[in-house]
């Protein structure tokens, strides 16, 4: 504990008491006090800097981690800045990929607006 700590009382449905107690025992928590505070931490931990943000959660297996691990230590970069590098490299080749083909089919749907519209013209 961090420090002097106040007891709090919760109403929690029997359902999610179920899932808490199957926390209990594991990852160094001995009691549902110590999952209910590592919940809490971790939701304080996962809030977006600012308000127009979100924050994510993604599953690593092994593998990804021992190379993020490397990564910081030869580089010095976070997983969090590995990821968001990662992604903005990934969502700049898709929309590099799919523009053209965006633009292919807006100008023709363009040309083909401006047929239909033509012949409106011709039957008046």
């Amino acid at each position: 504990m961090s420090g002097p700590s106040n007891l709090v009382s919760v109403r929690i449905p029997d359902d999610e008491l179920s899932l808490l107690d199957e926390h209990v025992g594991t990852q160094g928590m001995r009691s549902r006090s110590d999952v209910i505070r590592r919940a809490l931490r971790s939701l304080f931990e996962t809030q977006p800097t600012h308000e127009s943000m979100k924050c994510i959660t993604v599953e690593l297996g092994t593998s990804q981690q021992f190379k993020l691990a490397h990564l910081h230590q030869m580089e010095g970069t976070s997983t969090e800045a590995a990821i968001n590098i990662a992604l903005n490299t990934y969502l700049d080749q898709v929309i590099g990929i799919i523009n053209p083909s965006n633009e292919h089919y807006e100008s023709t749907a363009a040309e083909l607006r401006q047929r239909v519209s033509r012949s409106k013209e011709f039957k008046q």
